[in-house]
């Protein structure tokens, strides 16, 4: 039943995140042609502060409103979400605050970017509706209301480009994309009250003071554990944001924008996953946490290789396509960076299962590994070879962080996440790699990169369906049938 709760959910969400990142694409296709790379690495710069901010300001609730409001909505989750709302508005003031008296010294003492100080301030308004939406957000996944779920990001991330035409009406074009996330958080946060009120999900107040201990006590720890993680993954935007020129840094952010749409999968099995392995956690049933491991596992891998392989083969034309400056050097970084996804893909969601089990404190010291390496490893590989140095600094992070975890889910759970069908998948992506190289496939005329991609897909799908022994052939075309009915 897990697995099949996997597949029904995550087709859902793998939708949602396929419009989102596809919007979003376009967002960034659009405003690094209307304010070119160096405006667009100050757009990106703000982002990423913000998604800090709001990592910070969630303290915690996306996971732990997994645990605590996940089931039937009764009136004691009632209560426990009128905490967490109570929490939310209140650190989303805060930040406020901050950001609107502090944004002279964060844009040229901290980052040295005078003209950053604009997108700051409105990043300030911006995080006071982007907060609750967010914890709005964590109660639909937690009840799987998917496709309000779909509703909300996909309102954001569509007003978000169309508020673009701002640019036209205002002198300051920076002022004006800084000015489209406002109105795209503005426009979110509304639709999600529209929801929350329709499902008659509203948070009650009757016992506050009662919950909010016990949500701080456990927010405390999912807060570190993901502001330390979304921080170790940032370091190189933040650190780039400092060292390095705004154009570097929107290439740099352009490219990684694009690897992540093979993290698309992986998101969208993971917000299904981590209620559905909570339930059987607390029913004591470790085989089928195994078996839904597993399963997740293999099906994010087979994508996600394929996604790949379309990159490696027609990324240097898409790119000539869609923006005005030399490719070439985005297309390398974007390849390297999309390692970064493979490898975790063969890894599978380590993170997840750890802290819906209750092993959330060695996922704290991961995290503080992770922070503390990346670091590091971002200064010293920057200063010497700039936004490539940054890029080998977070493969070689991602690396060691996940052999890390690899271990420990054999330690926690004695199964070993590799099977044979992953050496399968890993033998084939070394002779892409290697023809790729050789031939220099990206730069072919489009028939013969297209029998290249149609000749190795193919090859993975066969993997797929003769190798496997995790995914049955009923549970494929189960799978494809939920895809179908959310399009």
């Amino acid at each position: 039943m897990s697995k099949r709760n996997i597949v029904k959910g995550s087709a859902g969400y793998f939708i949602t995140n396929i419009f989102n990142r596809g919007l979003g694409f376009l967002f960034i296709v659009l405003a690094t042609r209307l304010i070119g790379a160096g405006g667009f690495g100050l757009i990106a710069l703000g982002l990423t502060i913000r998604s800090l901010v709001n990592n910070f300001g969630i303290f915690g609730l996306s996971y732990s409103s997994q645990k605590i409001l996940s089931g039937n909505f009764d009136e004691d989750k009632k209560n426990y979400f009128g905490a967490m709302v109570v929490i939310n508005l209140s650190i989303a003031l805060i930040f406020f605050l901050i950001f609107i008296i502090g944004s002279e010294f964060i844009a040229n003492v901290i980052f040295n970017k005078p003209k950053f100080e604009i997108v700051v301030k409105v990043i300030a308004f911006t995080i006071v509706f982007s907060l609750p939406a967010l914890l709005i957000r964590a109660l639909l996944k937690a009840q799987k209301e998917v496709k309000s779920n779909f509703i909300v990001l996909v309102v954001e991330s569509a007003v978000r480009v169309i508020a673009l035409l701002l640019v036209f009406l205002i002198e300051d074009k920076i002022y004006a994309v800084s000015l489209s996330l406002f109105i795209s958080a503005f426009a979110s946060f509304l639709i999600a009250l529209f929801i929350i009120k329709k499902r008659k999900l509203y948070p009650a107040f009757d016992e506050v003071k009662s919950k909010l201990k016990y949500i701080m006590s456990i927010g405390a720890q999912f807060l570190v554990i993901g502001l330390g993680y979304y921080f170790a993954s940032q370091t190189d935007k933040l650190m780039l944001g400092r060292m390095v020129s705004s154009e570097s840094l929107g290439i740099y952010s352009i490219s990684i924008s694009i690897a992540m749409i093979i993290g698309t999968l992986n998101s969208s099995m993971i917000s299904i996953f981590m209620p559905t392995v909570s339930e059987l956690h607390r029913n004591n049933n470790k085989r089928e946490i195994k078996n839904t491991y597993n399963f997740a596992n293999i099906i994010i891998a087979t994508i996600n290789i394929i996604l790949f392989i379309f990159f490696i083969v027609y990324g240097k034309k898409m790119l000539d396509l869609l923006f005005n400056f030399d490719s070439l050097k985005v297309y390398y970084i974007f390849i390297l960076l999309s390692l970064k996804f493979i490898i975790a893909t063969f890894i599978g969601p380590t993170s997840a299962l750890l802290i819906m089990t209750d092993n959330h404190k060695t996922e704290l010291y991961n995290t503080i590994f992770m922070i503390i390496l990346n670091i590091l490893l971002n200064y010293f590989l920057i200063s010497y070879y700039g936004v490539y140095g940054a890029v080998f600094a977070t493969l070689i992070s991602t690396i060691l962080f996940n052999i890390l975890q690899l271990s420990e889910i054999y330690y926690y759970y004695k199964f070993f996440v590799f099977q044979k069908i992953h050496l399968y998948y890993f033998i084939s992506i070394s002779v892409i790699s290697i023809l790729l190289i050789n031939y220099r496939i990206m730069n072919l005329n489009i028939i013969f990169q297209s029998i290249y991609f149609i000749l190795f897909t193919s090859i993975i799908l066969f993997i797929f369906w003769q190798k496997n022994e995790v995914v049955s052939k009923n549970e494929i075309i189960h799978f494809v049938k939920n895809i179908k009915s959310y399009i």
